[in-house]
């Protein structure tokens, strides 16, 4: 684990001085050299080389590193770490936001298991919902159109003003005339047109038939 620990540090841009520096770091290795120290010693031996082991951090951190270190391991292999590639490449408004995503992953890699609430795994899966968040490209603005032009209601002609020289003397309505009545009535408005001449007749007529 102490390899890949500080081969994903590297990658993220953590110097060599402060991969060693880094409290994970620390316990991993003592946690291995004590395991590499222990392999094939006797009962008695291992006594003496399990007390004699030089504790880095504590030995409830190497405790609890050795307890962890398969889960750990799964973790770093299953982390998406191309996504904290693209964020540290992000130079526009979002640079101060990637900083510090960067920031937190390196802080989760570098502190203790023991010391890290929540733990490692819940660390990373979080930063990764962060850089997603981060490189997903924000929805362009919606812009809105031009207003169209506001029609106004078609004005109505004016009405057409009465012909000069024509003024009305006489009206009638008459329904349902039969053939005698429809005669004579005819007759009657014939005569007043010969009569004078400057008239002039309108006709509405309907033709209806008994069913």
């Amino acid at each position: 684990m102490p390899d890949r620990l500080q081969l994903v540090l590297k990658n993220l841009g953590v110097s060599e001085s402060e991969i060693d520096k880094a409290d994970r770091v620390k316990t991993a290795r003592a946690t291995r050299k004590l395991l590499v120290d222990c392999t094939g010693k006797e009962a008695t031996a291992l006594v003496g080389v399990i007390a004699g082991a030089k504790m880095e951090t504590s030995g409830t951190a190497m405790g609890r590193s050795l307890k962890s270190a398969s889960s750990i391991l799964d973790c770093l292999r299953n982390t998406k770490w191309d996504l904290f590639n693209g964020v540290a490449h992000l130079g526009d408004e979002r640079k101060m936001q990637a900083d510090l995503l960067l920031q937190d992953v390196r802080s989760a890699l570098s502190t203790d298991e023991l010391a890290l609430a929540g733990g490692l795994a819940a660390k990373l899966s979080e930063a990764e919902s962060r850089a997603i968040r981060l490189l997903t490209p924000p929805k362009a603005p919606v812009v809105p159109g031009p207003t169209p032009p506001i029609t106004p209601p078609p004005i109505a002609p004016p009405p057409e003003p009465p012909k000069k020289g024509l003024k009305q003397v006489g009206t009638g309505s008459r329904s349902r005339l039969g053939h005698r009545e429809s005669l004579s009535e005819a007759q009657e408005l014939v005569q007043k047109l010969q009569q004078n001449p400057k008239l002039r007749l309108t006709i509405h007529w309907t033709l209806e038939e008994e069913g």
